[in-house]
């Protein structure tokens, strides 16, 4: 009879031990649905960056940023700083923007402007020696 009320008690305790082990409170876990846009945006901002670095790994461009005072480290890792939005807005223009950037349009800009002080200089000449 004293096996039996040793082995009963042994089961008891176990049982107490799993009940509290069961019932402690525990943190919630959160979960959400992810939606596709986010998902599929994610893996666009992957592809997109990885297009980047591709560019990035070629001899010329590394010799442009080098001349430029830039290290390739450097560059890799501002491309990866950049949101996946960002970087999939610069993949799909890269090959439509000039080389020099927006210095096109710079260039443009300085010659209007050259080209309106030549005039207002050649109308003030001759209203001078008029």
């Amino acid at each position: 009879m004293n096996v039996f009320h040793n082995k009963v008690r042994w089961r008891c305790i176990f049982m107490v031990v799993l009940a509290v082990f069961v019932s402690m409170p525990c943190r919630p876990v959160p979960a959400a649905v992810i939606d596709t846009e986010t998902v599929v945006a994610s893996v666009r901002g992957g592809q997109a960056r990885e297009a980047i670095h591709q560019v990035f790994r070629r001899a010329d461009v590394r010799a442009s940023l080098a001349a430029q005072g830039l290290d390739s480290a450097e560059a890799r890792s501002r491309i990866d700083a950049l949101s996946d939005e960002e970087v999939i807005r610069v993949a799909e223009q890269f090959d439509t923007l000039p080389a020099g950037g927006a210095s096109l349009l710079l260039v443009g800009a300085a010659i209007l402007a050259l080209t309106i002080v030549f005039y207002a200089v050649v109308l003030l000449a001759v209203e001078a020696t008029e």
